[in-house]
């Protein structure tokens, strides 16, 4: 049976607490990754945990200066943190508040692409002159 392959935990801690993945881990330490899940699962599993107070400080304090975009991104891959959303529901139909502006705007495109056609101008009675059938002169009967 051949030797174990010398590795040293506190590399596969520090690069499993940046988040690297278990392939990325064995070849910086050169093995195979069922190596690294089978010998070191407890060092993995502490760096990551690790890995995550380090990310809520540092969102923590890129909060307090203002710039935490990447940050937020960071927070939803590792973390599992999401936005919110709201669900309305319209009849039988559940929309989420994000998909309900994407229809509102599309109805909203729609209408006004529409062409506009007399009808539409005069709707309410109107006769076609700019006035309602009551107002103005009556029309000429000769």
């Amino acid at each position: 049976m051949p030797a174990k392959k010398d590795i040293d935990p506190k590399i596969v801690e520090k690069l499993a607490q940046r988040f690297c993945s278990m392939g990325e881990i064995a070849a910086v330490v050169g093995c195979d990754k069922s190596t690294i899940s089978r010998r070191f699962a407890t060092e993995v599993a502490k760096g990551r945990e690790k890995g995550k107070t380090l990310l809520r400080d540092l969102q923590w304090t890129a909060a307090k200066k203002g710039n935490i975009a990447m940050l937020i991104w960071l927070g939803k891959q590792f973390l599992d943190q999401k936005e919110k959303q709201e669900v309305h529901a319209t009849g039988q139909t559940v929309l989420t508040v994000a998909e309900k502006i994407v229809t509102e705007r599309k109805e909203a495109k729609a209408l006004s692409a529409r062409p506009v056609n007399r009808i539409d101008a005069i709707a309410g009675g109107g006769n076609g002159n700019g006035h309602s059938s009551g107002d103005g002169p009556p029309p000429d009967s000769s």
